[in-house]
């Protein structure tokens, strides 16, 4: 499964529960935790745009709590623990 069709479900066609499903597929194989908490991210991007706000927090809150010693995008350590 490639990230063309991710990118077609969630930007054009607007389909986030989709999007939502194909990221935690993809999830669920990578091996790398940089990889996972960026899966995560996208997860929870397709949560808000769906205005389901408590579940992207607790997705967000599980990246936190999951990945606590990756770097942000803009290479700096999180600060939360």
């Amino acid at each position: 499964m490639g990230f063309i069709k991710l990118e077609r479900a969630e930007f054009r066609r607007r389909y986030f529960s989709e999007a939502a499903s194909l990221y935690n597929q993809i999830f669920n194989r990578a091996e790398d935790n940089q990889v996972k908490a960026w899966i995560l991210s996208r997860v929870a991007r397709c949560e808000v745009k769906q205005k389901k706000f408590k579940q992207a927090l607790i997705v967000y809150r599980s990246i936190i709590a999951d990945f606590p010693d990756l770097l942000t995008e803009s290479g700096m350590r999180r600060a939360l623990r």
